[in-house]
């Protein structure tokens, strides 16, 4: 049956209320969606590292001496470190933006450290001979931190990942022990006068343990990948600064036989020869640098999304 004309005029005009509901709705859901980012606030994450120190400024023993027959006798021994080793630690962040916040962190790490004492000796006789010998000796020794960090973190989010850069204060608790060697030059006659013999003594050195507090700084950039709406994959890489510290070497006392030639033997090295040593400022400190860089992997969780005010 045809409709009547005040029935066709208001199939339209319902036509266009439903359109114009239709496109009001739409950009108010987008309104709702797009206006109103939304951030998370808390953040905690757990983490492990490979760990590289910075190797202590290398120690060296240095003496130049004559006696009778020997015109002039050069013995040099430098000491080098290299430190590596792994570490742990969590830390607990809160922003107040999407962007800033605020971090502490918590970490201990640990590194074996390989000492090498390279050895030179030189001795030249009074008939312009010369004897030239060479060794390297190698050490052990550890060194553990205990970094704890207050930072400031600013992060750049987007879909199902973020970067943060962060930095600030950080207070260490460092502890190094170290043992090495170093050559020290003897020389005497033979028991009937006829010859002179000289050789190198090989004497233990000891940083017995030592720990200390120091303060320094970081800073890090860190990459997350979203493995879920809270929880994240995140890889960091952070370095270290604090102050270095000297540290002297102690000297293992006792009878020590020729480390080249084998025919000095049972040769002293006791309080006088410290003395020696010491008052002749011939073997320099073991400075020690906890500065460091890192590079960890690790897990962060976070809290759920609040809009942003």
């Amino acid at each position: 049956m045809p409709r009547s004309g005040r029935e066709s005029a208001r199939a339209p005009r319902g036509a266009a209320l439903a359109v114009f509901v239709l496109l009001t709705a739409v950009p108010a859901r987008s309104q709702y969606f797009f206006d109103y980012p939304k951030y998370r606030k808390f953040e905690a994450s757990v983490f492990v590292y490979a760990w590289r120190p910075m190797n202590f400024v290398p120690s060296t023993y240095a003496d130049a001496w004559h006696d009778r027959l020997l015109l002039s006798v050069s013995e040099q021994t430098e000491i080098t470190g290299r430190p590596f080793g792994l570490g742990a630690g969590g830390s607990a962040a809160f922003f107040f933006d999407r962007t800033w916040g605020i971090q502490v962190m918590a970490e201990t790490a640990s590194a074996a450290v390989t000492t090498s004492a390279d050895v030179r000796m030189d001795w030249t006789w009074a008939d312009n001979r010369s004897i030239r010998e060479r060794a390297s000796w190698p050490g052990t020794g550890r060194l553990t931190s205990v970094p704890l960090s207050l930072n400031a973190v600013f992060r750049v989010s987007s879909f199902f990942h973020s970067w943060t850069f962060s930095g600030g204060i950080t207070s260490f608790r460092t502890r190094f022990e170290a043992s090495s060697w170093f050559a020290f030059g003897v020389s005497k006659m033979n028991p009937d006068e006829s010859a002179q013999l000289m050789d190198a003594l090989k004497v233990g050195l000891r940083v017995p343990p030592r720990a200390w507090w120091s303060r320094g700084v970081n800073f890090g950039i860190g990459y997350a990948f979203d493995v879920s709406d809270r929880l994240a994959l995140k890889l960091e890489v952070r370095g270290y600064y604090s102050p270095p510290l000297d540290l002297r070497w102690t000297f293992v006392q006792g009878l020590y036989d020729g480390y080249f030639y084998g025919e000095l033997r049972g040769e002293p090295f006791l309080a006088s020869s410290v003395d020696f040593v010491t008052q002749a400022k011939t073997l320099s400190d073991v400075r020690v640098r906890p500065s460091s860089l890192r590079l960890s992997v690790g897990l962060a969780w976070s809290s759920r999304p609040v809009v942003e005010d």
